[in-house]
């Protein structure tokens, strides 16, 4: 799977959560569509552009897909993290706010164009 084939489903994805929060408070959807989107975004566009693992999907095996699935909990529970403390550190706190800076960093790292790396690293790259 190359990245940028189904990427443009990241982008509507990432925003049921912020869009979830319009429905009332402690409604079963609202709560699955937020705990779903936390986990996944922007963890996985993320790990799909940044991490070496996005050359080893073309394989396809159950090992790497179990890579980026462990990564992209990680990265994307890492990154709700920072940016909730950032947030309550300025004061500004609210679930709505971290849910739409991370909608929107998971929109970026979606639609901006990769670089043109070989997806090789080490001295053999150079």
């Amino acid at each position: 799977m190359r990245f940028g084939v189904y990427s443009w489903l990241f982008v509507p994805a990432a925003w049921c959560a912020p869009a979830a929060m319009l429905l009332p408070a402690g409604n079963a959807l609202r709560i699955a569509a937020v705990i779903v989107d936390l986990l996944v975004f922007p963890g996985l566009p993320l790990v799909l552009r940044l991490s070496p693992e996005r050359y080893a999907l073309e394989g396809f095996s159950l090992r790497t897909v179990q890579r980026v699935a462990v990564l992209t909990g990680a990265v994307s529970l890492s990154s709700a993290i920072l940016v909730t403390l950032a947030l309550m550190l300025a004061g500004a706190l609210t679930a709505e706010r971290a849910l739409v800076i991370l909608a929107l960093v998971a929109t970026v790292a979606t639609l901006v164009p990769a670089g043109r790396g070989t997806g090789r690293t080490g001295p053999e790259a150079r």
